[in-house]
């Protein structure tokens, strides 16, 4: 139970990080997947395959992974 309280703590933290940065992130990453580690970002490409090959590589587990798109246009979500 401990290890998941643990990655959900974390995952909450980068996402506040990824949030207050994300005008950064559009700058540097429009229109690509990010993959972030605490305040880092590991890995980016424009498909998502490759992002999570890349991880895969370095031996991390994408699905402990936040992964996020950035783009400059504003989605909405129904």
């Amino acid at each position: 139970m401990n290890a998941e309280l643990e990655l959900l703590n974390k995952t909450e933290e980068e996402l506040g990080w990824f949030s207050r940065n994300y005008n950064d992130f559009v700058s540097k990453f429009d229109q690509q997947f990010v993959a972030i580690s605490g305040k880092d970002v590991i890995e980016h490409d424009k498909d998502l395959q490759v992002v999570i090959k890349k991880l895969k590589s370095h031996n991390l587990n994408p699905s402990e992974t936040l992964i996020r798109f950035v783009s400059k246009i504003k989605t909405i979500f129904f």
